[in-house]
């Protein structure tokens, strides 16, 4: 490396670590700018110096503005950083950000990182990342974990979105959605896989008929006989 492009990392670095913010009105933009003009030749030097970084916070910020320029051959390298960060949130933001640009060699890892987040909030923020770019071998692992996350509202999320990757999990998902107890998520998930899976409306309609709160059952039948208003009367005989 030429000591130009030592200077360059190394300034990136410092703005990263808030050493050097104050001479930088937009410290976020002049990451950015910094990592744009970093060639794949030095990249590897900045993802290792942003690994000296003690604060995770900002540790976490410089990873999220990297990974947007690092080639595949240095996800892993990307990904090992993440593992190392302890703040649950942080970890989470950056492995979000992981998510599309994972190749399929690295989704085990990344969906086992996941998995490991205890936070179900931030854990959720990654599954549904990384749902649309989990290949078949893999959606069973994750469905089995989302099926594992208590909180309803998070459970809906992750089941939700790997439903929309993969149709054939749809009638499992459902299934699983029949036994949410919160009627207003339950309603919410299931507007969603109509949307985005309309061949399993007959069931969704099965589903309507046992809902109790009145307001989120009307909520439901609007949506449904908006998507298809063949379907209306078939829906109003559900809710009777």
């Amino acid at each position: 490396m030429t000591l130009p492009e030592i200077c360059q990392v190394y300034s990136w670095f410092a703005i990263v670590t808030r050493e050097l913010f104050l001479p930088f009105p937009h410290p976020v933009k002049s990451q950015v700018a910094l990592a744009d003009k970093l060639s794949s030749s030095f990249l590897l030097e900045a993802l290792e110096a942003v690994g000296f970084i003690k604060n995770e916070k900002f540790r976490a910020q410089a990873l999220v503005v990297l990974v947007d320029k690092l080639p595949s051959s240095f996800l892993l390298e990307a990904l090992e950083s993440v593992e190392s960060i302890e703040n649950i949130k942080f970890r989470a933001e950056v492995l979000a950000a992981l998510a599309d640009k994972l190749p399929s060699a690295l989704l085990p890892e990344a969906l086992k990182t996941a998995r490991n987040i205890k936070d179900e909030k931030f854990g959720t923020q990654v599954l549904v990342a990384l749902a649309d770019k989990l290949p078949s071998a893999l959606l069973p692992e994750a469905l089995k974990t989302a099926i594992n996350i208590e909180d309803e509202r998070f459970r809906t999320q992750v089941l939700v979105a790997l439903a929309d990757k993969e149709p054939q999990l749809s009638l499992e998902v459902l299934e699983t959605l029949k036994y949410t107890w919160d009627e207003e998520f339950l309603v919410q998930a299931l507007a969603v896989l109509a949307d985005k899976q309309p061949q399993l409306l007959p069931e969704i309609l099965k589903v309507l008929g046992n809902i109790k709160n009145e307001e989120f059952k009307t909520q439901l039948l609007v949506t449904l006989a908006n998507k298809e208003p063949q379907l209306l009367p078939e829906a109003l005989k559900a809710v009777r």
